[in-house]
């Protein structure tokens, strides 16, 4: 049975922390572990994360086989193909918890900021809509989780899976040189809101994540 997406997002803490400092990392690939997984996936939460491949998000939250439903694609960008896939794991997998993941040194920000111009491929075009003329790099990276998390909080299936089922969504920022994530504020949990106000986030620069957001 899937857990809570309070639930959820304290056990991704949790195994970040384990990532982080290196104590009790799971990588059970045993025939046992394939086994238990033979017959159906259980998530306990969806990552839309960016391909960058020091980004794996089973790693990172020191997650087992069939833990985290994963949705890759450069920018971590939230477009249909991948709200189609989050309405599946929320309908049909039960899963509470969406997370919307950001990295630093994202090699899609810096092409969206180093190019004149809306720019000439998909993924420039939609990072810079996300960002606008922003042209600090960590900035621009939470921006475009940020616009990603909007566009699941806006999403028809989420909004009515998270008033009756009481699926959340919240967004994170890994720093690759570190191995840790901050979510932002696990106090917005963020059922359907579309005006919450973001911008403390987007302020931050390291540190805690704001308690307030």
């Amino acid at each position: 049975m899937s857990i809570s997406a309070e639930e959820a997002l304290e056990k991704l803490a949790k195994g970040n922390l384990e990532y982080h400092y290196s104590s009790s990392i799971t990588s059970d690939v045993s025939k046992e572990m394939m086994s238990s997984v033979r017959q159906g996936q259980d998530p306990f939460a969806v990552v839309i994360a960016c391909s960058d491949s020091r980004v794996v998000p089973e790693k990172i939250f020191n997650a087992e086989i069939g833990d985290i439903f994963v949705i890759q694609g450069a920018g971590n960008l939230v477009c249909d193909v991948a709200l189609g896939s989050v309405e599946y794991a929320i309908t049909n997998l039960g899963t509470k918890l969406v997370v919307v993941l950001g990295h630093s040194g994202c090699g899609a920000i810096r092409a969206a900021l180093e190019t004149e111009g809306p720019g000439r491929d998909t993924i420039t075009r939609t990072v810079k809509a996300a960002i606008g003329g922003e042209t600090d790099r960590e900035r621009a990276t939470k921006l475009n989780m940020i616009a990603g998390f909007r566009n699941v909080m806006s999403n028809e299936t989420f909004r009515r899976m998270a008033a009756e089922e009481g699926v959340g969504v919240v967004c994170g920022y890994y720093k690759v040189s570190l191995g840790l994530v901050d979510f932002l504020s696990k106090r917005s949990m963020m059922r359907y809101d579309p005006g919450l106000d973001l911008s403390a986030y987007v302020e931050l620069s390291g540190g805690e994540i704001p308690t307030n957001i």
